[in-house]
């Protein structure tokens, strides 16, 4: 199983987030519900499949990222992957984010989502909620997340948010025959969608580049996604 006390698993920095943006986060951990105890301690939660910011009306429209795979930030705090995406989204005119994830394991690098066990959560048995602010949390769009057990399942019930106008892609290169079959996947279900994808720029492979290796106020341009 994994090692929880691998520190490298997540970036120390971290950064709160900004006043007056609300948060929802949904982790998930692999056998049981959390003790009291853990229930504040982030680092025991092996799956982040979603995670939501907003800062406009309730009625504004929100950006859906489709990243690699989740690293530190939480219902209260903002990594630097997150902070880049909330400039994206702010910059653009959206009133909120939503970022979800390719992989489901929260891990800094990609060089684990290949051998370690669930590092895809799909089989996450059991998902807590975190809140920040005054989003209502009580509807039916947040009560099928948490019936959710398929991390690509998060992507599309994000994908049919009515208030999701446009998809931002940003998964980076990935060479290795299970990565490529994941982001077939991925593609299919993003083409399916109808909705607008996006990028800020693409590696050589054509893949869209991660967010933090794109220039800060760049465009968003056409994706199309293979």
């Amino acid at each position: 199983m994994f090692d929880f006390n691998d520190k490298r698993r997540l970036s120390p920095v971290l950064h709160p987030v900004p006043a007056g943006v609300s948060s929802v986060c949904i982790f998930g951990a692999d056998g049981k519900p959390l003790t009291s105890k853990e229930d504040n301690d982030y680092e025991a939660f092996l799956w982040r499949p979603y995670l939501e910011r907003q800062w406009g009306r309730q009625d504004s429209p929100l950006l859906l990222f489709v990243l690699m795979n989740p690293s530190s930030a939480n219902a209260a705090y903002d990594d630097n992957s997150t902070r880049r995406c909330l400039d994206i989204a702010e910059r653009h005119g959206f009133g909120g984010m939503i970022i979800t994830d390719i992989w489901a394991l929260r891990s800094t690098g990609n060089e684990r989502l290949l051998s370690e066990p669930g590092a895809a959560g799909d089989n996450m048995a059991y998902l807590q909620i975190f809140t920040a602010g005054d989003i209502n949390t009580g509807g039916e769009y947040y009560r099928r997340l948490m019936t959710l057990k398929n991390n690509l399942d998060f992507v599309a019930a994000a994908l049919k948010n009515p208030r999701v106008t446009k998809v931002y892609c940003g998964w980076g290169e990935h060479k290795e025959p299970d990565e490529r079959q994941r982001l077939k996947e991925t593609a299919a279900l993003l083409r399916s969608s109808k909705k607008p994808l996006v990028c800020a720029s693409q590696n050589e492979d054509g893949s869209p580049k991660y967010v933090l290796y794109t220039p800060v106020g760049a465009p968003l341009v056409p994706f199309k996604a293979d």
